[in-house]
């Protein structure tokens, strides 16, 4: 999945948006509490779309609230995908460090609610 996510999300927005709708599914049906995201198949996948997303997002402040819910979802950061890492590169190089810090922890404490059709 999180190939095709990548591959969905480097150009092909109605295909990202099918995949996040899958995702969204798949996270709204597990009966695994959300604290446990690390453990849940829905919430690695919507981690991994979160992270791709962030990657189109049409404003910087959008990216790094994604790749915060990602983390959240995730239960931590990926340091070493270099396309998380080149995008939170990019979308560091735009905002001021208070302004990423703070978009990035509004998605952290969203999680799931992050990563909605906006």
């Amino acid at each position: 999945m999180r190939g095709r996510a990548y591959r969905a999300a480097a150009g092909d927005h109605p295909q990202a948006a099918a995949r996040l709708r899958e995702a969204l599914a798949l996270w709204r049906g597990t009966a695994l509490p959300r604290s446990h995201a690390l453990d849940s198949p829905g919430g690695l996948v919507l981690a991994d779309l979160a992270e791709a997303l962030a990657s189109v997002a049409p404003s910087p402040e959008r990216a790094a609230e994604l790749l915060g819910a990602a983390t959240a979802l995730r239960g931590a950061r990926i340091e070493g995908d270099p396309d998380v890492v080149r995008t939170e590169r990019d979308v560091r190089a735009q905002l001021s460090p208070e302004a990423y810090d703070k978009a990035f922890d509004q998605g952290r404490s969203l999680g799931s609610a992050a990563v909605s059709e906006r």
